[in-house]
């Protein structure tokens, strides 16, 4: 079955959470892979990590270990996926708009963690993906503002790069005041 949902366009910054850590579980290695730098469509997946954003409008969920992000599909898991939640999934990797997404099948574990600081980056890393599924934050102007897709999407020109960021919540009158001034936005980079 072929998703008929559209990710948001590329260079979204959203706000959510930084990841933390990724954990093997003890014992015996399990029959599955694990870490996210492993998830291969059609193959099994385990893997414990920090929730950096979970959007149910947009159906959005991101997963980080210390080996990288993933799209999720949470399924059972839905209520515990909040921002800075830790959780250990199993479930299995397929690719969605040609992107990896675990299906998540088994909530293994969940538990609360803290939240860092968000680390300040340039808007070419953000665009380049170097950051991808990590909180971050980014200055610049807001070169533009309007709704799109429901959202309140800001056009910011940093010093080296202009990016796109979407508020969850708000309206184009809200940035009115703000256009042409300096911002900075913490949220999670993805594309």
């Amino acid at each position: 079955m072929r998703s008929s949902r559209r990710w948001p366009p590329p260079l979204v910054v959203l706000v959510a959470i930084l990841a933390a850590r990724c954990g093997a579980p003890p014992g015996d290695a399990p029959a599955t892979d694990t870490g996210i730098a492993a998830a291969r469509s059609g193959r099994a997946l385990e893997v414990e990590g920090v929730v950096t954003y979970a959007d149910p409008t947009w159906q959005l969920y991101l997963l980080a270990d210390s080996t990288g992000v993933i799209h999720v599909q949470p399924g059972v898991a839905e209520p515990h996926f909040r921002p800075g939640s830790v959780l250990r999934l199993a479930g299995s990797v397929r690719l969605v708009d040609g992107h990896p997404v675990l299906v998540a099948e088994r909530l293994l574990a969940a538990r609360d963690a803290e939240l860092s600081e968000a680390p300040t980056v340039s808007g070419s890393a953000v665009a380049e993906g170097r950051f991808d599924g990590r909180r971050v934050r980014v200055s610049g102007v807001i070169d533009a503002a309007r709704i799109e897709q429901a959202r309140l999407r800001l056009d910011i020109v940093t010093a080296d790069r202009r990016i796109v960021a979407w508020l969850r919540q708000g309206s184009a009158s809200d940035a009115g005041p703000f256009l042409h001034q300096a911002v900075t936005v913490v949220g999670v980079p993805f594309r």
